[in-house]
């Protein structure tokens, strides 16, 4: 009977992992840094005026998550310094050394148990660039941001950036937890919109960000399928390969 016992409650044990697991693994946009960008890398910075300039970081001042300049010593030796505010930068792109990587897969690891072990450390080794880029903050005010993208390859029309702001998921235990509750989605250049975990949150947004796409709107209407917040990544890749540029 004890066995028995041991038995059911292992099979109750791995039915929770993998239902866990399941939920993690559905978020499928890439690790963003959590702390800004990592020191002594190689970086090519986009300006607006068409000028590429390219060097190493020295340093990037964040606060609040948000990248409010970046010093570099370019290829010919001289110090330069980007103010975000300034609106020059276009474009951001940061070489993912051994350090950074090992930055990535550390943050991915500390989130929880299951974040831990269903993290994509394939996909950080794999990664050659953090890209970073300028857009509207979802204010009513026109402010900008540089905000990491975390899409790249399926981001034609839809950009997700990292949310500097997300709150987090608290989890059990430390089994689970550590996803974040909120992205920023810019559609076709235009000003960011803040996308939300929640049961019916993430469900008066779908309309909003993908009416461009009747193929995708048609689906979820006709089928009558849930939507769910889980497959936010997966809505904005078929959104992508249906009616992407």
């Amino acid at each position: 009977m004890l066995i028995r016992e041991e038995k059911t409650m292992k099979s109750i044990y791995k039915l929770m992992f993998l239902s866990l697991f399941s939920i993690v693994y559905a978020q499928s946009f890439i690790t963003p840094f959590s702390s800004g960008l990592p020191g002594s890398e190689d970086v090519v910075i986009e300006l607006k005026s068409g000028e590429e300039v390219t060097g190493k970081i020295s340093m990037g001042m964040v606060v609040f998550g948000r990248l409010l300049s970046i010093t570099i010593k370019d290829t010919d030796g001289n110090k330069r310094k980007f103010k975000t505010k300034e609106g020059l930068m276009k474009r951001i792109k940061v070489k993912l050394g051994k350090y950074a990587k090992a930055m990535l897969k550390m943050d991915a690891a500390s989130k929880s148990l299951v974040g831990a072990l269903t993290a994509d450390y394939a996909e950080m080794d794999k990664r050659e660039w953090a890209i970073y880029e300028l857009a509207l903050r979802p204010k009513k005010k026109d402010k900008y941001d540089m905000m990491q993208l975390l899409n790249p390859g399926f981001d034609s029309v839809i950009k997700i950036y990292n949310d500097p702001k997300a709150k987090e998921t608290k989890g059990l235990g430390g089994l689970t937890g550590g996803e974040k509750k909120s992205y920023l989605a810019v559609v076709n250049g235009g000003k960011s919109m803040k996308i939300e975990k929640g049961k019916y949150k993430y469900k008066k947004q779908f309309t909003e960000l993908y009416n461009g796409c009747e193929s995708l709107m048609s689906k979820y209407k006709s089928k009558n399928i849930k939507v769910k917040w889980d497959d936010f990544a997966k809505h904005v890749a078929q959104y992508d390969k249906d009616c992407g540029k």
